[in-house]
C-alpha cells in the first residue's frame, strides 16, 4: 500500500536579515509622506496664484468701468473749477469798481455843503481843488469877523478834515477904508482859505449826501450795501445844521 505524503516546506518564504521575516520597509515612509506634502504644498500655492489672477483680472475690469465712469466726472470738476474761477474774477472786479464808487468825491453834496454854511456877508469869488484832497477859497467878506465865521462853519462841515489855513491872512481891500470908513461901515477884506477833504468811504456818510441833495449817489451806496458788496459801516454823527448853528455876526468897530 502506498502512503500520502505532503511537504508544507516549499510554502514557505525564505528569511532574509538574520531569519527575520520579509515585510514592507517602514523606513521610506516619512520620505514618501514628505514627497506628498510638497506636493500638496505646490498644488495650494499654484491654486491661489491662479485664484489672485483672476482676482486681478477682475479688479483691472473693475478699474477699467470705473475710470470709464469718472472722465465725465472729472470733466464736469474741471469746468465747475473754471466757473468758481470766474465767479471770483467777477467778484474781484466787482468789489474793486465798488470800492471805487465808495472813494468818489460827491462834489454836489460838497458845493451844496460850502455854500450851506457861507455866511451872508461873505462872498465866495473862486472854489477849486488843490491837488488831490485840498480845496482853495477866495473871495471878499464884509469884515475879519465874518471870515472867522466862516472858517468857523466851515470846521463842522462833513466833508472836510484837519485844520483850515489862511496862507496869506485876511487883507483889507481898500486900505483907506480902514481909517475913513463911517460908523457901522464895514471893511471890505479879501480871504484865501485852504482846506482838506474827507477821506471817508460814502457808505459812512450817507445821511449828509442825503442832507446835500446827493440822492442819486446815496441810493446807489444803499444798493450796492443792500447787495453786500459794501459793508454796512455805521454812519458818522451828522453835522450840526448851518441854520441853526450859524454864529452872530459881530458889529465892526
Amino acid at each position: 500500500m502506498y502512503a500520502l505524503e505532503i511537504n508544507f516546506l516549499k510554502d514557505r518564504q525564505p528569511e532574509e536579515d538574520g531569519g527575520r521575516p520579509a515585510g514592507p520597509d517602514l523606513g521610506s515612509l516619512p520620505l514618501l509622506a514628505g514627497i506628498l506634502v510638497a506636493v500638496v504644498s505646490v498644488g495650494g500655492v499654484g491654486g491661489y496664484y491662479f485664484w489672485l489672477v483672476q482676482q486681478r483680472g477682475s479688479l483691472e475690469n473693475e478699474k477699467v468701468k470705473l475710470e470709464a465712469r469718472l472722465n465725465p466726472l472729472r470733466q464736469q470738476l474741471a469746468e465747475l473749477e473754471a466757473l468758481k474761477a470766474e465767479v471770483k474774477r467777477l467778484e474781484d472786479e466787482t468789489n474793486a469798481l465798488a470800492g471805487v464808487v465808495n472813494r468818489v468825491k460827491p462834489w454836489s453834496a460838497i458845493v451844496q455843503n460850502i455854500t450851506n454854511l457861507i455866511p451872508g456877508s461873505v462872498q465866495l469869488a473862486e472854489f477849486k481843488q488843490v491837488g488831490t484832497n485840498g480845496l482853495s477859497f477866495k473871495g471878499r467878506a464884509g469884515g475879519f469877523d465874518s471870515i472867522n465865521d466862516f472858517m468857523l462853519l466851515m470846521g463842522r462841515s462833513p466833508f472836510l478834515v484837519g485844520e483850515l489855513l489862511t496862507p496869506t491872512g485876511p487883507q483889507l481891500v481898500d486900505a483907506r477904508r480902514g481909517t475913513t470908513r463911517e460908523e457901522g461901515e464895514e471893511a471890505l477884506v479879501s480871504y484865501e482859505i485852504k482846506a482838506n477833504l474827507q477821506n471817508k468811504p460814502l457808505s459812512e456818510l450817507l445821511p449828509e449826501l442825503k442832507r446835500n441833495g446827493a440822492v442819486g449817489l446815496e441810493t446807489r451806496i444803499q444798493s450796492l450795501m443792500q447787495m453786500g458788496i459794501l459793508k454796512n459801516k455805521p454812519a458818522a454823527a451828522a453835522a450840526p445844521t448851518p441854520d441853526t448853528e450859524k454864529p452872530q455876526e459881530g458889529d465892526q468897530s
